[in-house]
């Protein structure tokens, strides 16, 4: 796919790439509260679509970031989405670890800054992230919201103060992402 795209000429690739992202936002612009919920296939499976809408967002903010930063930019940073991201990156890491070993189980705290984020990752059979505020025995992950963005994406190491829990979510994710 790549090889196909040399032979085109940059406005040629920038037409392609607004036409299809157009494409995308007509798609869901016209999704209703049923189509929001209905199955969608997505790099880790079948989702709701309302949850590769949330892949779609963060692959591209990913993206922009692996861009932007080599060539000295500092891409914009809205916090919603940054939230948003690292809602669903918690929960894509930690379903990649579920899906190399059954053994990790339990409730993990987050706690971001800058912005501000709380949540929950119920891992079990599945994974489900709620924003709440975890039991003082949950083990928390804590930082910038940028920056755990960014180690859950495998992109930077975890923080040095990552949990024991938590660094068997990164080292178990870290094979699959």
């Amino acid at each position: 796919m790549v090889a196909l795209m040399r032979e085109l000429t940059p406005d040629e690739v920038l037409d392609q790439f607004l036409a299809s992202n157009d494409a995308f936002l007509d798609v869901m612009g016209e999704l209703d509260d049923d189509g929001w919920s209905m199955l969608a296939e997505a790099p880790p499976g079948h989702l709701p679509i309302r949850l590769v809408a949330h892949h779609a967002l963060w692959d591209s903010w990913i993206h922009e970031r692996d861009i932007a930063l080599p060539l000295g930019l500092s891409p914009p940073t809205e916090p919603d989405e940054v939230r948003s991201c690292l809602r669903y990156v918690c929960a894509l890491s930690s379903a990649f670890a579920i899906r190399s070993s059954h053994t990790i189980t339990g409730e993990f705290a987050l706690h971001a800054n800058d912005p501000t984020l709380c949540c929950v990752v119920d891992v079990g059979k599945t994974v489900a992230v709620r924003d709440d505020v975890a039991p003082r025995t949950a083990p928390c992950l804590r930082g910038d919201a940028v920056a755990l963005v960014e180690a859950l994406s495998v992109r930077i190491p975890p923080p040095a103060s990552v949990p024991a829990e938590w660094r068997q979510l990164f080292r178990r994710s870290r094979n699959c992402l």
